[in-house]
């Protein structure tokens, strides 16, 4: 029985090089690592991005001058390719902390204790997520949830067999069901449209399948992470995670780090002016800038690599910083909460 992990990134090399970090810790564990690198970025950095994977000793699938459409296709992309039996999905931002965070999982597939195994989440209407309770008979909790108010995997930290992912309609993004649409797995119709995010069409074909979930903790950065950092609650409560999903880190490539003249840094496009963000979307945004910059920090390109983005990169912080318009206070206090979180891979 093989094993392989599935990557992908939006063509941010610092995130990139954190997340290969992590991956370094099990690659005795699986047989093969795929990188898909997605980006409109200047081509020397994509071929930057090829040329940390291939270091790593991982396959590096490269798509450069555009981005995949959403997260979905990104899955798809990456389970044609491979071959292996069992596979895992990881976010860019999905970063592995420890040696066996991997294996303890791949084992309880390949010894029939589960088919499945993810975190639990909602995101879609109650009533899709009563109907799929209500359909599946589903009942318990997992390490976060009750599973009946979150039946939903998260497209990170995902285990399965390729072969059940394949026998899905492989729509693993976002998806809306409109009005009089049959949804045969459920036996339902819905009145009014209902959207889904990512990979919940997925998971809940899967339970149509009759395939055994297992359950494992996300471990996802948000904010509440400077009061659970005094706390010791939270995320710093346990001294071993096996991994963590910092969240919303693709952000950099894709939107929200740009230069005053709002240059998008991933694409070379000029985007829509940014307001002032109110004071929640601040925070949030500044909570990323500080990963990015962290992850600046430990993993800069050297020469002979595109080394002018370093500059280029660190200029577009600080001008989303200041539109942030956050205490310098609070910006320090986060890189001491997330240096100490992260401290195997940053």
């Amino acid at each position: 029985m093989s094993r392989a992990v599935l990557v992908q990134n939006m063509g941010d090399p610092y995130i990139l090089a954190a997340c290969l970090a992590g991956l370094k810790f099990c690659k005795n564990e699986v047989d093969k690592v795929y990188v898909l690198v997605h980006t409109k970025a200047d081509l020397r950095v994509a071929e930057y991005c090829k040329y940390l994977v291939k270091q790593a000793g991982f396959v590096c699938h490269l798509e450069a001058g555009r981005f995949l459409p959403n997260h979905g296709p990104c899955i798809d992309y990456l389970l044609e390719r491979c071959n292996e039996d069992y596979v895992v999905l990881v976010e860019e931002d999905g970063w592995i902390l420890r040696p066996g965070a991997l294996d303890e999982q791949f084992k309880l597939l390949e010894n029939g204790t589960y088919d499945v195994i993810g975190s639990t989440r909602a995101c879609t209407t109650e009533e899709l997520v009563r109907t799929t309770v209500r359909r599946f008979n589903l009942t318990g909790t997992s390490p976060e949830h009750q599973v009946t108010s979150c039946p939903n995997l998260w497209p990170n930290f995902v285990f399965a067999k390729r072969d059940h992912l394949l026998k899905t309609d492989r729509d693993f993004g976002a998806k809306a069901f409109y009005p009089s649409e049959y949804i045969e797995e459920l036996d339902f119709t819905p009145q009014i449209r209902i959207d889904a995010d990512t990979f919940v069409w997925t998971s809940i074909q899967l339970r149509a399948q009759g395939l055994k979930f297992g359950y494992v903790h996300q471990y996802h950065c948000g904010p509440v992470d400077r009061q659970d950092y005094y706390r010791r609650s939270g995320l710093f409560a346990e001294p071993n995670l096996p991994w963590v999903h910092f969240g919303s880190l693709s952000s950099s490539m894709s939107g929200h780090v740009k230069t005053p003249d709002n240059i998008s840094i991933g694409s070379g496009e000029y985007g829509e002016y940014y307001p002032q963000f109110d004071a929640h979307t601040a925070e949030e945004v500044s909570r990323r800038m500080v990963a990015y910059e962290l992850c600046l920090e430990k993993y800069p390109i050297l020469a002979p690599g595109p080394v002018d983005f370093n500059d280029t990169y660190k200029f577009a912080l600080q001008h989303t910083n200041q539109k942030c318009n956050m205490p310098l206070s609070f910006i320090q206090d986060l890189k001491i909460v997330y240096k100490d979180l992260l401290n195997k891979i940053l």
